[in-house]
């Protein structure tokens, strides 16, 4: 995360820790990677004034570890990066994730297993319908369906001052170029805005009441 009053413009200096791939595994290759360290939610909470609301609480990230396991039906690990699989007009592999926060690697590979275990329980149409559904479900989160318009709430108003290309606390300048600013006292339309957008121009009001609250043009 930028912080331009560094020397190095962040806050934090990067740190990268690598995944591991995992060597005792038998017919099946895997990854691991374990957050040994964490410093972004604190410097987020912290950015956003939410210290005091996460204090006492666990840190997501530190001690997670996440990873998978890959597994060719029939077939067998050759070596940490490769499996075979028999020659056939079709092959089936089990790739099975997880994320936990973890006391270790180990713990980790061992609720693995666990979990690959029990999907070799049951039979495969019935484990790629539940997957179907997961995914279908998993992307639809990132939609928002209306299915009935009303007019909106108007935004409520707030106390906060008027800050351009920087935060709240004036810190972290915008060091560009605006080419204009323009206040409105209504929620423009859409096809507006465009319009707006498009041209260089000053906004025109239809009526004196609409007039700019502020502008650069």
């Amino acid at each position: 995360m930028e912080d331009r009053s560094q020397p190095s413009q962040l806050h934090q200096p990067i740190f990268v820790g690598s995944h591991r791939l995992v060597d005792d595994l038998e017919g099946a290759v895997g990854w691991v990677h374990d957050n040994e360290t964490s410093v972004g939610p604190a410097l987020i909470a912290k950015l956003q004034g939410l210290t005091e609301y996460f204090e006492g609480r666990p840190d997501p990230l530190l001690g997670r570890v996440v990873g998978a396991l890959v597994a060719a039906q029939g077939g067998g690990r050759r070596d940490t990066t490769h499996l075979d699989s028999p020659a056939a007009t079709n092959h089936r592999f089990q790739v099975v994730v997880r994320t936990e926060v973890s006391s270790d690697t180990q713990t980790w590979l061992a609720n693995m297993r666990e979990v690959a275990a029990e999907l070799e329980l049951l039979p495969f149409d019935e484990r790629r319908v539940a997957h179907e559904l997961w995914a279908h479900d998993f992307w639809r989160r990132s939609w928002i369906d209306v299915r009935q318009v009303t007019a909106a709430d108007p935004v409520p108003a707030n106390a906060q001052d008027l800050h351009i290309g920087t935060e709240q606390d004036d810190t972290n300048a915008f060091v560009g170029e605006l080419r204009r600013l323009t206040v409105l006292p209504r929620v423009a339309s859409a096809n507006e805005l465009r319009d707006f957008a498009a041209s260089r121009t000053p906004w025109l009001p239809s009526a004196p009441s609409e007039a700019p609250l502020f502008s650069t043009d």
